[in-house]
């Protein structure tokens, strides 16, 4: 059977950071809960042009965000979110496997994130997702957006070339057969 661990890291912070100011413009489009940490235009706009791997703007960033302790891992946020996972997960699961009749892989990493706009992923196995406990619907949501990233994975060689809005629309499409969601 599946799991999914959950990991908190201030360098996968600074990753979800970093990678959620360059695509801002994407996010909202699609997201209406982003967070941001307080950063200044000038670091905004290094994180902007760093077309590098981020390997020019990661560590000024990184020292300014640790400075102004906006990378401090939210306390008692596993101990929160989690328990709501593991209610659904076996159910989650074995219901995803019939649905898609997919191999599923025996472990997914989830990186809990104060920052971003939702989640995201990255095949094969790791998503962010994020948990403020500034945004009350972070954890009302919190396990609709694990699953949610969970089948973006196990979906994207299926939809290559279909467009953001068609990707969403399948996948709450096959949230929604599994009758763990409302």
């Amino acid at each position: 059977m599946s799991i999914v661990l959950f990991r908190q890291s201030k360098k996968q912070e600074l990753e979800t950071i970093l990678w959620t100011i360059k695509n801002h413009k994407l996010l909202e489009k699609f997201c209406d809960s982003i967070i941001y940490p307080k950063l200044s235009k000038k670091l905004w706009q290094m994180i902007i042009n760093d077309n590098d791997m981020f390997s020019n703007s990661r560590e000024p960033v990184r020292k300014y965000l640790e400075k102004t302790n906006q990378l401090v891992l939210e306390k008692n946020i596993k101990q929160t979110v989690i328990p709501l996972w593991r209610k659904i997960e076996k159910k989650f699961f074995t219901k995803i496997r019939n649905i898609l009749n997919l191999n599923l892989l025996p472990k997914y990493i989830c990186y809990l994130t104060r920052y971003g706009g939702g989640g995201t992923f990255n095949p094969p196995d790791t998503m962010w997702v994020q948990v403020n406990k500034k945004n009350k619907n972070d954890i009302r949501y919190f396990t609709y957006t694990v699953a949610h990233e969970i089948i973006h994975i196990l979906l994207e060689e299926k939809y290559k070339g279909k467009s953001h809005e068609e990707k969403e629309k399948e996948v709450d499409n096959v949230l929604i057969k599994t009758g763990l969601f409302k």
